[in-house]
């Protein structure tokens, strides 16, 4: 496969400010990441660690998409599954994994049960010719130290997007050693603010043209986002999707086609930041993941064609 997305898969509970609530709703970093790449080619592999109920659940989807699953472990009987709350503008009010301190620890351990480590990921990167790889992925530096070596020697591009707990200013060494081996950096503004400890924008903007990293995708919630290169920042206005159902996963699939087009386009900024909108354009038009991604492909090409050329003449 060119690409890989990897990491934590979620089965999501969405809690909206209007009264709906849909339940069991395919999630998760990795596979959200994955449609993002999936809705513009079919060589991409799912890397991720499961419980055994994630077959049962989302056989249709797995079925309709010719997903290879080689790469999706079952370790456990049950996934990880959460309750997601949105207030009315999309924003995540709050996630919840149980009622009580039992639930919230049970909760937690088989987070750690399914994490996917380095060791799990190399075997899929091992001289296959991977072109691009995504993971959300935290700061712990010896993680890093193990991914530097599989980076080293496959040669492929890495996005990363940072886990949220992790990306606040006390971790500012560790995302510096971290971002030695990274292509392209992924953050919300969210993030961003506590990272650098402001709400200011445009400074946050400076600091993060001052990041050692070749480009930067810089999301700002339903305004669009940024892509940062070279000393340079582009604005990406959002793109008005044909329904607004769940935005739940519009980062992570937008950070998956942000570094597939890193990938495709030798990293055109433009192309990057209008490929990322039309991803979470697409994906917000469903509840949880997009369900056939190559259907979406025509139209993906079409709008990435008309856009780019626009921003382009401008």
């Amino acid at each position: 496969m060119k690409y890989i997305a990897a990491g934590n898969t979620m089965i999501d509970n969405g809690h909206y400010a209007d009264g709906r609530r849909v339940t069991q709703n395919l999630g998760g970093p990795a596979p959200f990441a994955y449609s993002g790449i999936r809705i513009w080619d079919d060589e991409v592999q799912l890397i991720s660690n499961v419980g055994r109920d994630f077959y049962t659940i989302f056989k249709e989807w797995l079925d309709k998409n010719n997903v290879d699953t080689s790469g999706i472990v079952a370790k456990l009987d049950t996934s990880n599954h959460i309750d997601m709350y949105f207030d009315e503008n999309g924003d995540v009010l709050n996630i919840d994994s149980g009622t009580d301190k039992q639930n919230t620890y049970l909760y937690a351990e088989k987070i750690g049960y399914l994490k996917l480590f380095p060791e799990e990921l190399s075997k899929f990167t091992e001289g296959r010719n991977v072109k691009g790889l995504y993971m959300a992925q935290n700061t712990d530096r010896l993680i890093w130290e193990k991914f530097a070596e599989i980076k080293k020697r496959d040669g492929f591009k890495y996005m990363w997007e940072i886990e949220c707990a992790h990306c606040v200013a006390k971790n500012m060494e560790d995302i510096l050693f971290a971002l030695q081996y990274t292509d392209v950096f992924s953050l919300n503004i969210g993030e961003a603010r506590n990272l650098f400890q402001t709400d200011d924008e445009d400074e946050i903007i400076r600091k993060l043209k001052e990041l050692p990293v070749e480009m930067i995708l810089f999301r700002v919630g339903k305004r669009g986002l940024f892509t940062i290169k070279e000393g340079k920042h582009y604005y990406h206005d959002s793109i008005k999707p044909e329904r607004l159902l769940d935005p739940a996963g519009c980062g992570n699939t937008s950070t998956g086609s942000a570094m597939y087009a890193y990938c495709e386009t030798d990293g055109d900024p433009i192309a990057v930041g209008i490929m990322a909108n039309i991803a979470a354009a697409l994906n917000i038009s469903y509840y949880g993941i997009i369900p056939h991604m190559e259907a979406e492909r025509e139209k993906a090409n079409a709008m990435a064609k008309e856009l780019i050329s626009k921003y382009k003449s401008k």
